[in-house]
């Protein structure tokens, strides 16, 4: 289903979170999770988006830190010939 914006409505914010991306029932979780912590909506949100962003960075530097070796290699050693 394709999504139409009008011109002339702004979407709500909530502290720069733009919630119209949002469906109500992930509002009404993210709402049930500031209530249990204590934060707020928008905390809980920074929170979220912060964990997101560090999971990312440490899954791309992985790929730089991974040595790839060939598969045959260990048929080659000479531990493997005796």
């Amino acid at each position: 289903m394709k999504r139409f914006r009008l011109r002339n409505v702004t979407p709500f914010t909530l502290d720069g979170w733009p919630l119209d991306a949002f469906d109500q029932e992930t509002i009404v979780e993210l709402r049930k999770l500031s209530d249990q912590t204590g934060w707020t909506l928008a905390d809980v949100m920074r929170k979220m988006a912060n964990e997101y962003m560090a999971k990312v960075r440490a899954e791309t530097e992985l790929k730089t830190k991974i040595i790839w070796l060939p598969i045959n290699a260990h048929l080659r050693s000479p531990l493997a010939q005796r």
